[in-house]
């Protein structure tokens, strides 16, 4: 294994430099990240679909250039490293612990992994240490500040998630969800984040790519190649089957499912003028109907109709076919 090095003023990742209180000091072994990243976070008890969108996310990303950053949890933030690795993509380990006392204990031999794979174990704390409290959300801290975008899947009200996903709101970094059911404790996270009006409801890895996109972040290093793979993801039907496999239709639904042609990408929610839903409802009387096709039947703008649609999922009037079209439950 790699010997770690010691990050010190210059050598620190810049993007650092947004935090309030950056730290002086961080413990790498094997490689930062390169080109564009995404922090994936999550519970540490996810639900089976929860895990399956999580691996599909990561592996769509991973493919395309994505560096997937994660806490090296069990959870979420293993199977995200996890499924970089299969895509063999870049995964960096941002971790509360040193390499040689891994935080947990269980998951040393995916780290392992990690580095003999090119990517990263980067340590809020100097060899040899444990993982203290103070660690967590310091690790926190570093993980929401070099990410361009953070991903949070599956969490309660008060959780670590919640934490990373506070600190990257007041970095500015845009934050996504999948949208859950507000009745299902486990993953009130997301209601309780959508109603601070900073998240955006994820459906699938399109909807990071577009806002990775937004953020010009071609002209990084290694991204060059990244572009043609964003450029193509919203114009061909191909790709966009290639993407997203058919998701069980007891998941959340997702407009998402064709090819997106916008080029004023916006990254965060903003104000849009949202329609009402009671008129998507009556376009759906007369048969299951694709994203654009309601997008054109209701003359409203694409993100009029997929604010519309998280609504009526949520409160169980819509769902999705095998199709990939939008019916009535």
């Amino acid at each position: 294994m790699p010997a770690s090095r010691v990050l010190r003023g210059s050598s620190l990742p810049s993007r650092l430099s947004d935090l309030e209180d950056p730290p002086a000091t961080l413990w790498l072994r094997g490689a930062l990240p390169v080109g564009p990243s995404v922090a994936v976070v999550g519970t540490r008890r996810p639900s089976a679909q929860g895990r399956e969108f999580a691996a599909r996310l990561v592996r769509d990303l991973a493919r395309r250039g994505v560096c997937i950053l994660s806490g090296g949890a069990t959870g979420i933030d293993q199977v995200a490293h996890e499924a970089a690795l299969d895509a063999r993509g870049q995964t960096i380990v941002v971790a509360p612990a040193s390499f040689e006392r891994p935080y947990p204990e269980e998951n040393a031999e995916l780290f392992g992994s990690v580095l003999r794979a090119g990517g990263g174990y980067l340590s809020v704390v100097p060899d040899g240490n444990v993982a203290e409290q103070w660690g967590f959300f310091r690790r926190n801290s570093v993980m929401a500040a070099l990410a361009h975008v953070v991903v949070a899947i599956e969490s309660t009200v008060r959780s670590g998630t919640r934490n990373t996903t506070a600190r990257a709101r007041k970095l500015g970094r845009p934050v996504f969800w999948p949208p859950a059911p507000p009745w299902d404790k486990r993953r009130s996270g997301f209601v309780a984040e959508y109603r601070l009006g900073g998240v955006t409801p994820l459906f699938d890895a399109r909807d990071v790519l577009r806002c990775l996109a937004a953020q010009r972040l071609y002209g990084l290093p290694g991204a060059e190649a990244a572009q043609l793979d964003f450029e193509s993801l919203w114009s061909s039907e191909e790709s966009d089957a290639a993407l997203s496999p058919p998701i069980p239709e007891a998941s959340v639904p997702s407009i998402g499912g064709e090819a997106r042609h916008e080029s004023n990408v916006r990254p965060t929610l903003v104000a849009v003028s949202t329609g009402d839903p009671a008129r998507l409802v009556e376009s759906l009387q007369a048969g299951p109907k694709s994203g654009s096709d309601l997008v054109e039947a209701l003359a409203w703008s694409r993100d009029a109709v997929e604010r519309a649609l998280v609504q009526l999922t949520l409160e169980g009037r819509v769902e999705r076919d095998r199709r990939g079209r939008f019916r009535l439950a």
